[in-house]
C-alpha cells in the first residue's frame, strides 16, 4: 500500500542529525563547552525520504552508508537542523546518492579534508537546500589550516640542527603554499 504519510511527489523535508563524534563523555563534555563558540568535533548525516545517510572511513568499497533517522550506533545524538525541503523524489535522492558514491569512498575518508561533515554538506546541496551552517564543519576547517605548522613544528623539533638541508625544508614550504593555495582558490 505504500506510506500514506506524505505525498510521494510533494516536497521532502531535509534534516541534518548532529551527533557528538565517537559519543563518549571526554567527546560530549568538550562538544558542551565548544558548540556556543561556533565549533565542536561533529558526526553529521542527513535525512530525506526516511533514511538518514552519511559517510565514514573504510578500506574497501562505498563509505557511504545510511541507517534509521538518528540511529547512528558510533555516536551520540545531539541534535537536528531543519534545512528546508528538496523536490527530489526518493528514487532521484538515490541516484544522487548513487552518483557520490564514485567520489566518497571510504578509502578516501580524510578527517579533516573529506569526512561526515563535508559528505553531508555536499548532498545538502545536492537537494537544493544550501550548505551547512559553518559551526559543524569549523573544527575540521580550522586544523587543516594549521595542521601544516604543526607537521613543520614536529618536524624542527625532530630535527632541531636542520640536518640533510634547507633545501628539504624549503621544499615542504612550497608544497604547503601550493597546498594552502589550491583549498582556498
Amino acid at each position: 500500500m505504500g506510506n500514506m504519510c506524505c505525498n510521494p511527489s510533494g516536497p521532502a523535508p531535509v534534516i541534518v542529525h548532529i551527533y557528538d563524534v565517537t559519543g563518549s563523555a571526554p567527546v560530549q563534555y568538550v562538544n558542551e563547552v565548544l558548540r556556543p563558540m561556533g565549533t565542536g568535533a561533529f558526526h553529521a548525516a542527513v535525512e530525506v525520504h526516511g533514511k538518514e545517510w552519511s559517510f565514514g572511513q573504510c578500506k574497501r568499497g562505498g563509505g557511504i552508508f545510511s541507517c534509521a533517522p538518528t540511529c547512528c550506533e558510533l555516536h551520540s545524538y545531539r541534535e537536528a537542523i531543519h534545512m528546508g525541503h528538496t523536490d527530489l523524489t526518493e528514487s532521484e535522492v538515490e541516484s544522487v546518492i548513487m552518483e557520490m558514491q564514485k567520489r566518497w569512498r571510504g578509502k578516501d575518508y580524510d578527517v579533516l579534508r573529506k569526512n561526515c561533515c563535508h559528505f553531508s554538506d555536499e548532498l545538502c546541496q545536492l537537494l537544493g537546500v544550501g550548505t551547512l551552517p559553518s559551526w559543524v564543519t569549523s573544527m575540521a576547517g580550522t586544523f587543516s589550516l594549521v595542521e601544516p605548522s604543526l607537521r613543520d613544528l614536529r618536524a624542527r623539533l625532530m630535527n632541531p640542527f636542520c640536518l640533510g638541508g634547507r633545501e628539504k625544508e624549503k621544499e615542504r614550504e612550497k608544497e604547503e603554499t601550493q597546498r594552502i593555495l589550491q583549498a582556498s582558490g
